[in-house]
């Protein structure tokens, strides 16, 4: 069991590199669509659980979905159609 909570941990960081780094539009997708799916899937896991973990849950869902707000700004659509390059956030500053 820890093993495949290893590894699903590794494709969530695999999947933040390349949106943060690559600028993949593809793996900003699929971020979209999982986080989508777990906020969904929150509300049926909510009434198992204690109260501290339900309040932590319902906030990283609240920051989940803010995340994707803005990953759909205006200047993040720019960012990711110029691969990143150019302008002050030049994420080739970072290498």
């Amino acid at each position: 069991m820890l093993g495949v909570i290893g590894v699903l941990l590794g494709l969530v960081v695999l999947n933040w590199f390349f949106v943060s780094h690559k600028a993949s539009n593809t793996a900003r997708w699929i971020y979209t669509v999982m986080t989508g799916l777990g906020v969904l899937m929150t509300p049926y896991g909510l009434f198992d659980m204690p109260f501290d973990e339900m309040v932590l849950s319902l906030i990283i869902s609240a920051i989940s979905v803010v995340t994707i707000v803005l990953l759909f700004l205006p200047e993040t659509n720019a960012w990711f159609r110029n691969g990143g390059v150019g302008g002050e956030d030049d994420i080739k500053v970072f290498e």
